[in-house]
């Protein structure tokens, strides 16, 4: 988790492509142009898009990119987030959570501006992402055991940023002596949105399965009828 490591997905290549296809990987290797950053908040959003997980619709782009033709690509009905996805934040040793500038709520006439502005801050990669507009929105640490999570109406934003206090409870495997509950009356708001811990319990359960258990420390958000994994860093 700490190396500086590039993924290229090659879907026709089969467990040993050096001896099932010794040309191709030669020229691979000899040409090698890596499709993403593994270790950034881009890289693990697309590990998990790949993974099957409900990430938002995303685009990762750099200063090399041809950014009127992302454009030409997105849903311009939609609102986006553009997001900093720089090789300092999101590391295990040191998250440097809100080190950098990320903009919710973009028009699509707006985001090759957003999106320039922070590589003119120094982000070498952005995540243009379709915005979640979410009921409910949280962040958990995550085990295969237990979680620890912390949850807020409305955006996260309001939660980072300290103008809103979260509810705070655990759930753990070891059963409800080592659970902390959320409290009856928070319970009673959250059952009025439709929302369920135990069905929260399960898409953070899946998540951190598709990263190898990794114990994990996630941003998520639920639109009233499905989760959405807005961020994965390791912990």
């Amino acid at each position: 988790p700490r190396v500086d490591l590039s993924i290229s997905i090659h879907e026709h290549w089969e467990h040993y492509p050096y001896i099932d296809n010794p040309e191709e990987f030669a020229s691979f290797l000899e040409n090698h142009q890596p499709q993403f950053k593994a270790h950034t908040k881009g890289g693990r959003l697309a590990l998990a898009t790949l993974a099957g997980l409900p990430v938002p619709k995303k685009v990762i782009v750099n200063p090399q990119t041809d950014l009127m033709a992302v454009l030409n690509l997105l849903n311009t009905t939609k609102l986006f987030a553009v997001r900093s996805s720089a090789s300092n934040e999101d590391k295990i040793d040191k998250s440097n959570a809100g080190i950098h500038t990320s903009y919710l709520r973009v028009g699509a006439p707006d985001i090759i501006a957003k999106t320039q502005d922070l590589f003119e801050k120094g982000i070498d990669e952005v995540v243009i992402q379709e915005f979640v507009e979410p009921v409910i929105s949280g962040v958990a640490f995550v085990r295969n055991i237990s979680a620890e999570i912390d949850l807020v109406e409305g955006h996260l934003e309001e939660f980072i940023s300290g103008k809103k206090e979260p509810y705070c409870f655990t759930i753990s495997k070891m059963g409800k002596n080592w659970e902390m509950p959320i409290a009856l009356e928070v319970q009673n708001v959250l059952k009025q949105k439709y929302f369920k811990s135990k069905k929260l319990w399960s898409f953070l359960q899946n998540t951190i399965k598709a990263f190898h258990y990794q114990p994990s420390d996630i941003e998520w958000a639920w639109d009233g009828y499905q989760f959405h994994l807005l961020q994965i860093r390791p912990v």
